[in-house]
């Protein structure tokens, strides 16, 4: 993880990551192709249905209306992000991404949750996403029913070992089975090449659900348990599933990447703008753990 040496910087990184210790960066390549999940094909809006986010219980208010519970945060804005740029109003209270893989599990990244205890502590929401009359704000609402608390944390990974290798995905059993969603389908053997298109769905800097596309391979070696990939990933799209486009099944699970924000300095202020990786900047790539790896260390 790059060092940022401004205050301003620090305190931006004090507040998007103080979600997780652990959590890493990520970056948009070339255009920035973030759009809102009501934006995508019906396909793919299927897809997103699948993908949760992680937001930590004191960020809840229930009984604010029947059915419904209050999620509140943060804007991207008062978190230090130029208010020209995309999403600066919305709310970030997701800390990382997950999907299931069965009616009752679902799997993210190791480092986002790293004990039963701190699992207790935590929600997943599924439809945690624009819509319903929602576009701007500090507070958003979801259905009571999308959300979900852990009953056990099953498998947990999350090492880092001097940049050679990396394992890092947790499974998780969920307190009742989702019954309104299907699991995802798994790619268990990883044929991935740089001709297959990427998408990634989640919720990058907390974001609600965001789906990103037109992301491609970068670097693959057989003998890793990860390979780098080209796309738009923030904080928070951490556990998020690299979905290949054509036969739309699950190659990865998002772990880290390149620095997510720069600082520029607009009318006398400062304020923070997406890094973008042009093919000059010879960015390194976004890390995913793949997926037929969890096998070795659990069954899905």
């Amino acid at each position: 993880m790059n060092t940022r040496s401004s205050t301003l910087a620090v305190t931006l990184l004090t507040l998007l990551y103080s979600m997780q210790v652990y959590s890493l960066d990520k970056v948009v390549y070339g255009e920035d192709n973030r759009i809102e999940t009501r934006e995508a094909s019906q396909r793919i809006q299927n897809i997103a249905k699948s993908v949760a986010a992680q937001v930590p219980m004191y960020a809840f208010r229930f009984g604010v209306e029947e059915g419904m519970a209050q999620l509140r945060s943060k804007t991207l804005e008062q978190l230090g992000i130029c208010s020209y740029e995309n999403f600066f109003r919305q709310t970030t209270a997701a800390e990382c991404s997950a999907f299931l893989v069965s009616p009752t599990k679902i799997l993210t990244a190791g480092h986002c949750i790293q004990s039963q205890n701190e699992c207790n502590n935590k929600k997943w929401v599924f439809d945690y996403k624009v819509g319903n009359g929602y576009y701007a704000g500090k507070n958003i609402k979801v259905y009571e029913k999308n959300v979900y608390s852990c009953k056990k944390l099953i498998a947990q990974k999350a090492e880092y070992f001097n940049g050679k290798d990396i394992v890092d995905f947790a499974l998780i059993e969920l307190d009742r089975p989702v019954t309104d969603r299907a699991p995802l389908k798994l790619n268990l053997q990883s044929k991935i090449t740089k001709q297959d298109e990427l998408l990634i769905i989640g919720h990058p800097s907390g974001l609600p659900q965001k789906i990103a596309d037109a992301g491609t391979l970068k670097s693959l070696n057989p003998s890793k348990s990860y390979y780098l990939a080209r796309l738009d990933a923030f904080q928070g799209n951490s556990g998020s599933p690299v979905i290949n486009a054509q036969t739309e099944e699950v190659e990865g699970i998002l772990i880290s990447g390149v620095e997510d924000y720069e600082s520029v300095k607009r009318n006398g202020k400062r304020c923070f703008i997406p890094k973008i990786c042009t093919t000059q900047d010879h960015c390194e790539g976004e890390a995913v753990f793949k997926i037929e790896e969890v096998l070795n260390y659990t069954k899905i």
